[in-house]
């Protein structure tokens, strides 16, 4: 209820709840249980107009982007990293990378050392208005860069993050300890990015 109230409820919200509801769905003796279910209430969230981009931070965003993703067919080892820039995170590296997974791509196939999607999340309007030749799609709060040119991303600002990966791949691949995971990153030594 404060996540509603706030603003801030999300569908991993609800799904995290669902099994502890259901649990304590089933404990509720008799008939008593359909009393909670005429205490439901069904279309609470404001869902977007048709036609229109999923919101950063949501599932819809996620596998929309992972969508993408599977459409350049990628080959081989491929690592997918974040750069957030500013703003709101637009999607988890690490979620992109298991929802692959769990579409049927391999492990061997996801682990770094082969190709690199890169999601640059920030505010609207602070990516530029350039179309790099790596870029594979784009929002209003995103680029998706496939083996971009860092040379021509500044990646080094203070209060940017790089990376995201790690979680996917700590568990994926544990005795690698990270191999080449942040071979991409620029040496952001002293320019206060966080890894």
């Amino acid at each position: 209820m404060v996540g509603a109230g706030l603003g801030y409820l999300r569908d991993h919200h609800i799904r995290l709840l669902s099994v502890p509801m259901a649990l304590c769905l089933a404990a509720v003796p008799g008939l008593r249980a359909l009393v909670l279910f005429a205490l439901l209430r069904l279309n609470w969230a404001p869902l977007p107009p048709p036609g229109t981009l999923p919101r950063p931070g949501t599932l819809g965003m996620s596998t929309g982007l992972v969508s993408e993703i599977e459409s350049l067919e990628i080959a081989g080892p491929l690592q997918i990293d974040g750069a957030w820039l500013s703003g709101g995170l637009v999607a988890e590296p690490s979620a992109l990378l298991l929802d692959l997974h769990l579409r049927g791509r391999p492990l061997e196939d996801l682990r770094a050392g082969g190709s690199l999607v890169l999601l640059l999340s920030a505010e609207r309007g602070q990516l530029g208005r350039g179309a790099p030749d790596s870029r594979v799609s784009a929002g209003d709060f995103h680029w998706l860069m496939l083996d971009p040119d860092l040379s021509t991303l500044e990646l080094c600002e203070p209060g940017q993050k790089l990376g995201g990966a790690w979680d996917f791949f700590s568990l994926a691949h544990p005795t690698d300890g990270g191999g080449p995971l942040m071979d991409w990153m620029p040496n952001c030594e002293g320019a206060g990015a966080a890894r």
